[in-house]
């Protein structure tokens, strides 16, 4: 088998300007000044191919709930934690579970009426002084958009805390990736340092824009309030409704607080290989935040893992490494001095096709993912579509990219 040069390519000198307004198709009529361009290139075995996946092995319901509440299923149900919704079949549609301010929502896989298989997923959030959802938003306000998880990487390093090391976080971790099916998974580690954690929650003014987690009294007090928003809703009264969402809205505004250092946490996130490749998606990954300070998990969210069934060999990779990069030459302007590309790789991305009306065939494709910095005068620039560093997908079959 010929070997290709697709693993990773590392760019040094190539700054250019970029423009992502949308999914679309670039051309690759533009000539490229190889000169200007330092690149390593690590050499694999065979040229990677289009795959077809289905959802592997199911998650640990038991192994999830035991890891949150020390208990079973069986026992939080009897114990009136935990609710159990059914179709009509009788066949668990999802469970929902709350215990000691712990919320977890999970859904088994299945088969839908049609025959389209069900992806199994959870979610879990601490709703102590409000944990989850303060660490939540930061990773669904950045990292879980794929335009901006190069910003998130570059704010949080990948080195280790004072109070706890990687290692550690990753150790208590284990038997919940083990559980959802990502214990031999792949797993990148994040340190959220209190000056990240400060950086990211405030915006160029030094206003907070996201708070640190809440007192225990102030979160009572927003329970009580959420509770009589939820009364207004259920009366249909839309003037109370407004009156208590204000209400709510004002406090939080009211008690927003910086973040310390004992608020410094980790986040994990899992990826699984397929075929050689890591799958690199957001949406098919395990992600937990581990507050070394409490000792425990305040959010996790994650998805049954993908399972390889066929290899495509008639796949033809339209774009080569060369072709990406007059690509990108045709797609930046490079005069502007604005973009950097800084990282390009090739992984596998869960942007699934189908064919001949099978919703079960799932083909991903493989895709370069192109990490790529912006110039601070980019950043303040209302010129510049893009204001931060982030991460752009372009399939190596059909040439379409995803900013």
């Amino acid at each position: 088998m010929k070997k290709m040069n697709f693993a990773k390519i590392v760019v040094g000198t190539f700054v250019m300007m970029i423009c992502l307004s949308g999914c679309g198709f670039w051309n690759f009529d533009t000539d490229l000044k190889w000169d200007e361009i330092n690149f390593e290139v690590s050499q694999m075995e065979e040229t990677p191919k289009s795959i077809v996946v289905e959802y592997g092995t199911p998650m640990d319901a038991e192994g999830i709930f035991s890891y949150f509440y020390g208990e079973s299923i069986k026992k939080l149900k009897k114990k009136n934690y935990l609710i159990e919704e059914k179709d009509k079949n009788g066949f668990v549609k999802n469970y929902f579970c709350i215990k000691d301010e712990v919320e977890l929502y999970y859904v088994p896989s299945d088969e839908k009426e049609n025959g389209e298989q069900h992806q199994g997923y959870f979610y879990v959030y601490d709703r102590n002084q409000n944990l989850g959802e303060c660490y939540a938003q930061l990773v669904y306000g950045y990292y879980m958009d794929t335009e901006v998880s190069q910003f998130f990487s570059d704010m949080f390093p990948q080195t280790d805390l004072d109070s706890c090391t990687r290692k550690q976080a990753i150790q208590a971790c284990q038997p919940l990736a083990n559980a959802c099916g990502y214990g031999d998974a792949e797993v990148e580690v994040y340190a959220l340092t209190v000056e990240g954690l400060q950086n990211i929650s405030t915006d160029k003014d030094g206003e907070i824009i996201h708070s640190a987690p809440y007192s225990i009294e102030e979160t009572q007090y927003i329970r009580e309030l959420e509770k009589k928003l939820l009364e207004a809703v259920e009366m249909g009264d839309e003037t109370l409704r407004n009156q208590v969402h204000f209400q709510i809205r004002r406090y939080k505004q009211k008690i927003e607080k910086e973040w310390s250092k004992k608020h410094e946490a980790y986040l994990l996130n899992y990826y699984v290989s397929v075929n050689g490749l890591r799958v690199d998606d957001v949406r098919q990954c395990l992600t937990c935040i581990y507050v070394p300070a409490l000792g425990k998990v305040v959010y996790a969210m994650g998805s049954q893992i993908l399972a390889l069934t066929e290899v495509i060999q008639e796949t033809d990779l339209t774009v080569s490494e060369r072709s990406l990069l007059l690509a990108i030459q045709d797609a930046l302007e490079t005069d502007s001095g604005s973009f950097c590309v800084k990282k390009i790789s090739m992984v596998y991305f869960a942007d699934f096709q189908h064919e001949d009306g099978d919703v079960n065939r799932k083909i991903i494709d493989p895709h370069w993912r192109v990490d790529y910095s912006v110039s601070d005068a980019a950043k303040t620039s209302p010129n510049v579509m893009q204001s931060h560093d982030g991460t752009i997908m372009v399939n190596a079959v059909n040439g379409k990219f995803i900013p």
